[in-house]
């Protein structure tokens, strides 16, 4: 067992557990035994394979956008939803937090954070780089190389 893994109860539901996770700031996941899939949902069987056998770990809480997208809202600014693809393999649909309403390309870096406090906290991601233009970092390779 890594230090990712989580003690649980059998007699602990599994909603409860990763509803408490998200009260004290953390991403919990479950990774099948049997076949390694990840699922966020909480189960009690695997989607993949149907074991039993579930083990609960902390996600990094890092990823990549897999898709964006803006949701207008009246009076205020728009809303911006991105499908994250979490380093442990499973995917999840949030808000990102920004300061400026941006529409994300695909392959962005961002990491998990909470909105609210307690039972009241809701999960939200946020750029981890502010350069994130086709997904690269500025030290990477240019998009076009230099013309001679």
């Amino acid at each position: 067992m890594d230090d990712s893994s989580l003690d649980i109860t059998a007699d602990t539901e599994p909603g409860t557990f990763y509803s408490e996770g998200l009260a004290l700031g953390e991403l919990r996941f479950q990774r099948c035994d049997w076949c390694s899939t990840s699922l966020l949902r909480p189960r009690l069987l695997c989607a993949v394979c149907g074991s039993t056998e579930l083990t609960w770990q902390r996600s990094t809480g890092r990823g990549r956008v897999v898709g964006s997208r803006q949701a207008p809202r009246k009076g205020h600014s728009p809303l911006t939803a991105v499908l994250v693809e979490l380093d442990e393999g499973f995917s999840m649909e949030s808000r990102l937090v920004s300061s400026t309403p941006a529409i994300v390309p695909v392959g962005a870096r961002v990491r998990f954070g909470l909105v609210g406090e307690g039972a009241g906290a809701r999960p939200v991601f946020r750029l981890e780089d502010t350069d994130w233009r086709y997904g690269r970092r500025r030290t990477e390779t240019r998009l076009y190389p230099a013309m001679n």
